[in-house]
C-alpha cells in the first residue's frame, strides 16, 4: 500500500500544480482581455463624442 501511495503522490501534486497554473493563466488572460476591451471601448466612445 505504501509503495503505491509513493508512486501516485508525484502525479497528484504535478497535476494539481498544472491545474493551478492553467487556472492562473486563464484568469489573467481574461482580466487582460477585459481591461483591453474596456479601454478600447472608452477610447472609441471618446473619439465618437469628440467628433
Amino acid at each position: 500500500m505504501q509503495a503505491g501511495c509513493e508512486i501516485f503522490q508525484p502525479w497528484i501534486s504535478l497535476s494539481f500544480t498544472i491545474a493551478c497554473l492553467l487556472f492562473l493563466f486563464i484568469a489573467s488572460s481574461i482580466i487582460y482581455l477585459h481591461i483591453f476591451v474596456v479601454h478600447y471601448a472608452m477610447r472609441n466612445d471618446e473619439m465618437s463624442t469628440g467628433i
